[in-house]
Order: structure tokens, then C-alpha cells, then sequence
């Protein structure tokens, strides 16, 4: 029989993890729950998923979730490669999935949500403590903040 074929490879609206769909039903690789990416992606593709932090799951039998790791360094158009013998049409004899597709952005990302707390009025030689620890969004890499005056 014929293998799975990649279809697409999306980012998360959180963007914090990527779906990759293929065009039939698959045998999701033996896995059922969590498992580390490694088992279903290149080396390279694991690896830039954030490594041993990375986690991966079937959504369904067509479609496989990748769980960004800490470390993780996806970009639009970068590859997102399957390991080769590993993921076969589900119910029968089938040839491996293989190959690669460039990561796409989502459509509508969500956007984060900054909170800046301090005090609303500080004296002229005061010093000025702001914490934005309660901001959300970042796609769990974080947030970089920039202060200036």
C-alpha cells in the first residue's frame, strides 16, 4: 500500500507547538499518549523541536502534535522532517512515511498579553521597580522586554 503522505506542517495559534497532518490515517508510530519527538522526527527536525525537552502526541490518527521544547528553533520555511521506517498506514502493510515540508505560520496567531506592574507615581530621585512576570503569550519561549525612557 501506498505510505502516508505529509500534507502540512503549522504552527500553533499559541505558538507553542506545530501540527503535522498527513493524508491518511497512519499507525501514529506504535505511540499512544506523550512520547519524545525523537521517535517520529529527523535528528535535525528533533533537535530544533528543543530536544529531550520536546514532547509529541497524535491528535488523531492523521494528525501528529509537536510540543515546542525549551531551546526550540522552528522558523517559517524551515524543514520539518519524519524519521524514515517509522510511521505506516494504519490497518495494513504499507510502505514508510518519509520526506519533509517547510513549517507554515498560522493564519491568526494569538497575540500576547502584556501587563507592566509598579507604582503609578515615583518621587525624582526614586528608584522604579516594573514587573511584567504576569504577561502571557510568548509561545513558551518567553518574552523579550525592552524599557527605555
Amino acid at each position: 500500500a501506498d505510505p502516508p503522505l505529509l500534507v502540512s506542517a503549522t504552527v500553533t495559534t499559541n505558538l507553542a507547538g506545530a501540527v503535522v497532518s498527513f493524508d491518511r490515517d497512519t499507525d501514529q508510530a506504535g505511540q499512544r499518549g506523550s512520547f519524545t519527538c525523537a521517535l517520529v522526527l529527523s535528528d535535525d527536525s528533533a533537535a530544533r523541536s528543543g530536544g529531550a525537552n520536546a514532547v509529541c502526541y497524535w491528535r488523531s490518527a492523521r494528525d501528529l502534535y509537536i510540543g515546542f521544547g525549551a531551546g526550540s528553533s522552528w522558523y517559517e520555511g524551515a524543514l520539518v522532517a519524519i524519521r524514515a521506517d517509522v510511521i505506516f498506514t494504519s490497518g495494513g502493510y504499507s510502505l514508510s512515511a518519509q520526506g519533509s515540508l517547510a513549517l507554515r505560520l498560522p493564519a491568526n496567531p494569538a497575540l500576547p498579553t502584556v501587563v507592566i506592574l509598579g507604582p503609578e507615581t515615583v518621587g525624582p530621585c526614586d528608584g522604579v521597580v516594573l514587573d511584567a512576570s504576569q504577561s502571557s503569550g510568548g509561545g513558551g519561549g518567553g518574552f523579550t522586554l525592552q524599557w527605555g525612557l
